[in-house]
């Protein structure tokens, strides 16, 4: 019994990625041929293990599946594909010598979109394809609509870093790594005299700052690292796998490059300069509890005389209660 999942051909300038799963060496190279003359990218494999690596590493949302695979069946297989985050856009197209109803029900229970009797007819095959291509267009526009809608929920629409929601979840990043011996910091910016800049030259020339910033950020740091703004002209920057000397050095030339900028409107301008908390993440704290330290670090900075980096260092005296209460009471307002 065979399971066929399409992935790639392309149709009216759509490309069908298509994966076979297929142990039979006579069946693949058939398949490989039948499809690649229609022009879909193809890749062959012959169990459902070597499969799964594919799909881990690339999106084929047209597969052809093989039921009874060595190792792993295709009943199992189309379940896992099924369970992945992307598995509601696969289209699977079962082959099978099978004409018992028992067969054909735990074909399509498991997953699969439809069915095809083997050995395969030519005619038949190419009508299965045409319905196969056709949906795989309808599921790649859902999922190309999912996959945007998932983007936005977790980015700034202005400058499309991190938005808040994120904080946390880059943060527990950073605190499993500690858990495991790898130190990383946490940079709290606040833009000094923002809100002078909005009044002076208006909210168009304050959003071209804070791309202007974002880009600045992105250019020092590193893709693994994570950017979130925090909130107008607020940034949280985590230095994954970063410890304390290194982050002071790159907090200090980010403050030293904002400070280079200038806004202008017209035949107005304004300068602008940043006032950064730099937080050591070593997993003693949790996340609420880092980012109140690196708030209070940001406001000493602001407070010292703005645009500068402001280290935070708990006192001898400072017990890790007190800090459990400064987190709670932070609710990230400043």
């Amino acid at each position: 019994m065979i399971f066929i999942i399409f992935t790639s051909h392309r149709t009216d300038n759509f490309i069908v990625k298509t994966l076979i799963v297929e142990d039979d060496a006579g069946t693949r190279l058939v398949l490989a041929q039948t499809l690649k003359k229609r022009g879909y990218p193809v890749t062959v494999t012959g169990s459902a293990e070597e499969a799964m690596k594919v799909l881990k590493h690339e999106f084929h949302p047209l597969i052809i599946l093989d039921l009874y695979l060595p190792g792993m069946d295709g009943v199992d297989f189309c379940r896992w594909a099924r369970q992945r985050t992307e598995g509601s856009s696969y289209y699977i197209l079962v082959g099978t010598s099978s004409a018992d109803p028992h067969d054909l029900e735990k074909i399509l229970a498991a997953g699969a979109n439809d069915y095809i009797q083997k050995p395969y007819q030519q005619g038949l095959f190419l009508v299965r394809l045409s319905v196969a291509e056709q949906q795989v267009k309808v599921l790649a526009q859902r999922k190309e609509m999912e996959d945007k809608l998932a983007y936005l929920a977790t980015r700034d629409p202005l400058t499309h870093v991190y938005n808040r929601s994120q904080l946390d979840p880059c943060m527990q990043t950073a605190l499993d790594a500690a858990q495991r011996g790898t130190i990383s910091s946490l940079l709290f910016i606040d833009l000094d005299n923002f809100k002078t800049i909005n009044d002076t030259l208006g909210h168009s020339a304050g959003d071209r700052l804070l791309i202007q910033v974002t880009s600045l950020l992105r250019k020092n740091t590193r893709t693994e690292d994570s950017i979130i703004r925090f909130g107008g002209d607020e940034f949280a920057v985590v230095l994954h796998g970063i410890g304390m000397e290194k982050a002071r050095a790159i907090a200090e030339r980010i403050r030293v490059e904002i400070d280079s900028l200038a806004c202008h409107q017209g035949d107005k301008s304004c300068t602008v300069s940043a006032s950064i908390g730099l937080v050591l993440v070593d997993g003693m704290f949790s996340p609420d509890q880092i980012m109140a330290q690196a708030d209070s670090a940001c406001y000493a900075a602001k407070s010292h005389g703005r645009n500068r980096v402001k280290t935070y260092e708990v006192s001898d005296a400072e017990s890790p209660q007190t800090i459990a209460n400064t987190g709670t009471a932070y609710a990230g307002q400043r």
